[in-house]
């Protein structure tokens, strides 16, 4: 980072920033007029990354802001203004208010302005409803939003289910024109590699956009020389694993929102919640979020002692010493103090709330490596049937089903009777939707996607001739594929065990205590030391879905020059587990690594995105 003069991720943070907060203003402005702004409850800690209320209500000229809810806003202005993602539960809610207001004769401007774009559902909702003749709608594709100076995100958790689950490839074109944004900025991308389908579809994409982009900033940004696209079916161990770092646990116990976190009074002792930014702008945090959780609480003692003698200092101090104090390092040390007292009380929430945590982890461990597999399985039944969090209990589902190829069809049948006993027969929905997935399938069921069997095997199809082959070439002594990826791709640490470091890693496994390194560390790793993929064919066949490449024509045959900036970009979510993994292996190779996103997911809320909701 030293080589730039500054860190230029703080400078693409600072940049990205402040192109949405542009973008939402002139948005508000192109609605002439006071007005006031309605917000989907799920946007505010978004919005709160691009601008702030004040500048809304100033430069966009918003006299008042509501949260989204089922009574409508009385919206004094005369024009209503809706800020939402375009759901069909959103735009049905936003009708009810215009029809209630007609009923009311109350005569409001209506403007619908939607994250990303409007779909043409929303028109079909509208004009079911009799109200599309008085709402105008907008849209706000707001690209690549900074949730730390070396994380950014598109914020769209509806892209997970939206593509790998509905086969909607839409959203693919905001992806890359979020790429061709920072190329706008730091020049024309050098190599990319891609992997899975839809990696494919947003390379396809790029090759049309101008092969040279012209800056539209003088930037003292580096290239970024390499991007690196993963779709996020290529490696679902890594969502579905529990995280060990201290930001995965917290994301994974609290939910980390758009780089904030709100804690109870489990954590502040208080009634009323403190919602905390959760990045680099933090001291504490930023020294603690990539550490294994184990070494965490060490951490914070040292930190408090050392807090605690700076404020012992000033006793000592004379008056000029001590008004320098008070200027420059104060405020910093109470900041310091605060944060710290709730990330130790986080840690202490986290630790005390963690059911059966020990044999979760030993079966998510055992699983990675097939071993135990029976027992793993028992102590599934065993987790159903004292009925620990439904998601808990799905996460090592699909990790089994994962790990084995698929689950044998009468143990399959036999776990879903027994979720769907404890959790509920909506749940039959749930495992349709991680069937097409391929998280949760029968052994020999082949590849996801198309129709789904019964999880309970009720009207399955009878089996052609060529299923019968497949399937006995699927009961054929074998490792499972998954196995074959693990060995090929070196994903469990060989040195793995009791003299693991966990405390001064140097390997990007630790984040699962050595178990499992996230596969999209090691490709990076690889194919930056080999430059290209020439040799690791072999390995990225194993993997789903397709390897896309491209080098620019002015890079073919010409030098390599060295690495600038590495982008690594995930499609369908990235988890802070694999963020921290990242960071480690740029320490340790020397580059510097930025990761986009199109939103942070942990394993609850990538299988919550696949439950059906109630409407």
């Amino acid at each position: 980072m030293a080589r730039y003069g500054s860190d230029p991720g703080a400078v693409l943070q600072e940049l990205l920033k402040a192109a949405s907060g542009e973008l939402l203003i002139n948005t508000l402005k192109s609605i002439d007029g006071a007005k006031d702004l309605v917000i989907e409850p799920d946007l505010i800690h978004p919005m709160d990354q691009v601008a702030s209320v004040g500048r809304i209500k100033s430069q966009g000229g918003v006299d008042k802001i509501y949260k989204l809810e089922a009574r409508g806003p009385t919206c004094p202005s005369g024009r209503c203004v809706y800020l939402v993602r375009a759901t069909v539960p959103n735009v049905k809610l936003i009708a009810d208010h215009v029809s209630l207001d007609k009923q009311r004769q109350r005569h409001c401007a209506y403007h619908i302005v939607c994250i990303p774009r409007a779909v043409p559902v929303c028109e079909q909702v509208l004009e079911s409803e009799g109200v599309l003749g008085s709402v105008q709608l907008l849209d706000l594709p707001l690209g690549l939003i900074p949730l730390d100076t070396d994380l950014f995100s598109l914020e769209l958790p509806g892209f997970f289910p939206k593509f790998f689950l509905e086969g909607d490839c839409s959203w693919n074109f905001l992806v890359a024109q979020s790429i061709l944004q920072l190329e706008q900025l730091c020049g024309p991308i050098a190599e990319v590699y891609g992997q899975g389908a839809c990696a494919q579809g947003v390379l396809r994409l790029m090759k049309l956009f101008p092969s040279n982009p012209a800056k539209v900033q003088q930037t003292s940004l580096p290239r970024i020389t390499h991007l690196f696209l993963f779709d996020r079916d290529v490696d679902y161990a890594s969502v579905l694993l529990t995280q060990l770092t201290y930001s995965g646990l917290l994301d994974e116990f609290f939910g980390i929102k758009s780089g904030k976190v709100t804690f109870g009074k489990a954590v502040t002792g208080k009634d009323q919640d403190v919602r905390l930014p959760v990045n680099s702008s933090d001291v504490v945090f930023r020294d603690i979020r990539d550490c294994h959780f184990s070494s965490v609480f060490a951490l914070l003692k040292d930190k408090a002692q050392h807090l605690q003698a700076r404020y012992d200092e000033r006793h000592g101090m004379s008056i000029g010493d001590m008004k320098r104090f008070v200027a420059n390092e104060l405020k910093s040390l109470q900041q310091q103090h605060n944060s710290l007292a709730l990330y130790i009380g986080s840690c202490e929430a986290i630790k005390s709330s963690q059911t059966n945590f020990e044999g979760q982890l030993r079966t998510e461990h055992n699983l990675l490596e097939g071993l135990e597999v029976r027992e793993g399985t028992n102590f599934i039944e065993e987790c159903i049937h004292r009925q620990y969090p439904a998601l808990s209990v799905l996460r090592l589902l699909c990790l089994l089903s994962l790990t084995q190829d698929g689950i044998p069809a009468r143990e399959l049948r036999s776990l879903t009777q027994q979720f769907l006993h404890s959790f509920g027969a909506h749940h039959l929905c749930t495992f349709h939707g991680l069937r097409r997935l391929g998280l949760c399938q029968e052994q020999g069921g082949g590849a996801p996607g198309g129709p789904a069997p019964s999880p309970l095997g009720v009207g399955s199809p009878a089996p052609t001739l060529a299923s019968k082959v497949a399937a006995a070439m699927a009961a054929l002594p074998r490792g499972t594929r998954f196995n074959a990826i693990t060995k090929r791709l070196n994903l469990i640490p060989a040195d793995a065990g009791d003299n693991y470091d966990l405390r001064s890693p140097k390997d990007p496994g630790y984040v699962f205590s050595g178990a499992y390194v996230p596969i999209a560390c090691r490709l990076v790793e690889q194919i930056m030391q080999r430059e290209g993929i020439h040799g690791y064919e072999d390995a990225l066949k194993l993997l789903p879905g397709p390897t896309s490449t491209f080098t620019l024509p002015q890079s073919r045959g010409a030098s390599r020059e060295p690495p600038g900036l590495v982008l690594v970009y995930f499609l369908g979510g990235v988890t802070f587990a694999e963020v921290s993994a990242l960071r480690l292996l740029a320490r340790l190779k020397g580059y510097q690594v930025l990761v986009a996103a199109t939103a942070t997911v942990n394993g609850n809320t990538l299988l919550e995105s696949v439950i059906p909701k109630e409407h």
